[in-house]
């Protein structure tokens, strides 16, 4: 909604970095808009990340055997007896959570299926972001006139660059991340798709909602 204001501010201060900042972060709090909350989510989730890959990654070395006396002492001291276990089990469904679907050909072909489920649904959520940009049409019909420094009229071609930017991202991103869950515990593969499919919702939600009225 804001792309063709900033595309003209783009015009306006061609060449001078600086003042186009200051522009830019005038028109974002004119409107109560922080470009930068949105990678807040994604920063939050890079501890709980690092803490569950090094959880199941101790999980492999150990077997299980070190955490389930941890618990049981914990039971012991604690005297919380619906906490007591004697074993430790990492299945879900037909899958160990522990193991890295890159082990596929000793634990089952069916592991392959996790990076390309995560993959798919990365790219049906950047899919439904991408529906809330402006369409090809309707970036045509945004262009503006406008007068740079020497009072010559130029077209802004703002929104060009970023859509090619996401269609670019739309693809390369989920790829990235299947390869990644191909690599990793397929915890990591469950708590990641787990979150994508709130984006998912959320960007649903979000479809719904009527544009801003700039």
């Amino acid at each position: 909604d804001l792309q063709p204001h900033i595309s003209k501010l783009q015009v306006k201060h061609k060449g001078d970095n600086t003042k186009l900042q200051q522009a830019q972060a005038a028109l974002y709090k004119e409107h109560n808009i922080n470009p930068g909350i949105g990678c807040l989510v994604f920063i939050i989730q890079i501890p709980v990340f690092i803490g569950l890959y090094t959880a199941l990654s101790k999980v492999v070395i150990t077997n299980g055997t070190t955490i389930v006396k941890v618990i049981a002492l914990l039971n012991e001291t604690l005297y919380f007896p619906f906490l007591k276990i004697t074993s430790f089990d990492t299945q879900f469904f037909m899958f160990d959570l522990v193991k890295m679907p890159s082990q596929w050909k000793t634990l089952g072909w069916w592991y392959l299926t996790i990076p390309v489920i995560t993959a798919l649904l990365q790219l049906w959520q950047s899919y439904l972001t991408s529906k809330s940009m402006p369409k090809k049409e309707e970036v045509k019909s945004q262009k503006l006139e406008v007068k740079n420094k020497d009072g010559k009229k130029e077209e802004s071609k703002g929104p060009d660059f970023q859509s090619i930017m996401q269609k670019e991202m739309m693809i390369l991103f989920p790829l990235m991340l299947g390869w990644m869950s191909f690599n990793f515990p397929i915890g990591l593969a469950l708590y990641w798709n787990i979150f994508t499919l709130f984006g998912i919702v959320q960007a649903l939600q979000m479809n719904k909602k009527p544009p801003l009225v700039v």
